[in-house]
């Protein structure tokens, strides 16, 4: 087990913060009535008032819940990440649940030997679906309070914070 360890002297040791500010996912007012329908009709035990079965109906409820919830804002988030330098480990706190290819994109910086993103840091503030993700219609991100670009966004300020540590 010691001979997989790399011992490193820490010279330097930092912490920074970064508050980045995210659209929201808010739908058009005019899908408002029916992802009410929909969802209303699901939560009464009434499922079969939905025109579709198995995972669509499960996604078509998710993104109805999404709907509803947002229909009055926000517009936009605040996110704030975490960074922690020790020496030439960066640590990277993310607000939420981050999909890996958010993780595997930070974990691509420069700079640094080694970067550990970490989720769910200063609380939960949702799910951070990955553009994939929007594209293929996973459920994950058709009901997500964060429009696409959310991972761009997080992975440019998570980028940010790494340059600035060192």
């Amino acid at each position: 087990v010691f001979d997989k360890v790399h011992y490193e002297d820490v010279e330097n040791l930092g912490f920074l913060r970064k508050t980045i500010i995210v659209p929201s996912h808010r739908s058009k007012p005019e899908e408002v009535p029916l992802a009410a329908k929909y969802y209303y009709s699901y939560e009464s035990g009434k499922p079969e008032e939905i025109p579709f079965t198995g995972k669509k109906l499960q996604d078509v409820v998710a993104e109805s819940g999404r709907i509803l919830r947002l229909r009055y804002g926000p517009n936009e988030y605040k996110l704030e990440l975490s960074g922690i330098a020790l020496g030439n480990v960066a640590l990277i706190g993310l607000p939420g649940d981050a999909f890996s290819g958010i993780g595997s994109a930070l974990k691509q910086a420069e700079g640094t030997a080694l970067v550990l993103p970490m989720s769910m840091m200063d609380g939960f503030k949702g799910r951070f679906p990955t553009q994939k993700a929007y594209d293929e219609g996973y459920i994950e991100a058709r009901s997500s309070c964060y429009r696409a670009g959310v991972d761009e966004q997080l992975i440019a300020a998570g980028i940010e914070l790494i340059k600035a540590l060192r």
